[in-house]
């Protein structure tokens, strides 16, 4: 068997780490580095993209809130 043909054929290029100032729910979130019209993303449960004046923005779904977000280096 190809171990190579199991690979995902989507690879986020980037993560951040996401976390809600109020819960202290925490999670991952991967992003790729596409024109925003093909970018792709993963969110952990609990959070959503909320659009602003400012752009997309992560929130927690429970609180409401913007949350706090970190960049994880490879």
């Amino acid at each position: 068997m190809n171990v190579s043909s199991l690979q995902p054929t989507s690879v986020f290029d980037r993560a951040e780490a996401v976390r809600c100032p109020d819960c202290a729910l925490a999670g991952i979130a991967s992003f790729t580095n596409e024109q925003a019209s093909a970018a792709k993303c993963r969110l952990p449960e609990g959070f959503k993209f909320v659009r602003t004046d400012a752009g997309s923005q992560i929130y927690c779904i429970a609180c409401n809130r913007p949350a706090i977000t970190l960049p994880i280096d490879a």
